[in-house]
C-alpha cells in the first residue's frame, strides 16, 4: 500500500497496487470469507497521484474504468454471489489501484 499525501481524505490518498512488480503474472486475487449469500461489493477506484484505468472481476463479475486522471476516483457497486468466498481479482496494470473495499449482505438476503 502506499500513501500518496495529495488528497486529505485518507481513504482516497492510501492505495493498494496489486502485484506492482507483476511476480504473479497478472493473476493477483485477494479472498475475503464469508457465509453463503448474495453480498453488495463497492470498489473504490482511482489514484491521487497518477492516471490509470481499472479492470478486473468480482467472483465472476466483471468491473472496468477507463482512464481516470490523477486524484479523480470512481466508485463500482457490484451484486455478486458467494458460496463461502468473495474473491476480487486483478492486477496492475489492468487493475492499476485499489483504494477501497466495502462489503455488505445484499438487501432481503439474509446470511446465517
Amino acid at each position: 500500500t502506499r500513501r500518496r499525501g495529495r488528497n486529505n481524505d485518507v481513504l482516497l490518498d492510501t492505495v493498494c497496487i496489486p502485484d506492482r512488480s507483476q511476480r504473479h503474472g497478472g493473476e493477483q486475487k485477494w479472498q475475503l470469507f464469508v457465509p453463503r449469500g448474495t453480498y453488495h461489493v463497492t470498489l473504490g477506484l482511482g489514484d491521487a497521484e497518477y492516471a490509470g484505468s481499472y479492470c478486473g472481476a468480482v467472483n465472476g463479475v466483471g468491473f472496468s474504468v477507463s482512464q481516470l486522471p490523477p486524484n479523480r476516483f470512481e466508485e463500482k457497486s457490484l451484486i455478486v454471489q458467494a458460496s463461502d468466498r468473495i474473491e476480487i481479482y486483478g492486477s496492475w496494470p489492468r487493475l492499476s489501484a485499489l483504494c477501497y473495499v466495502k462489503i455488505a449482505v445484499a438487501e432481503g438476503d439474509e446470511v446465517p
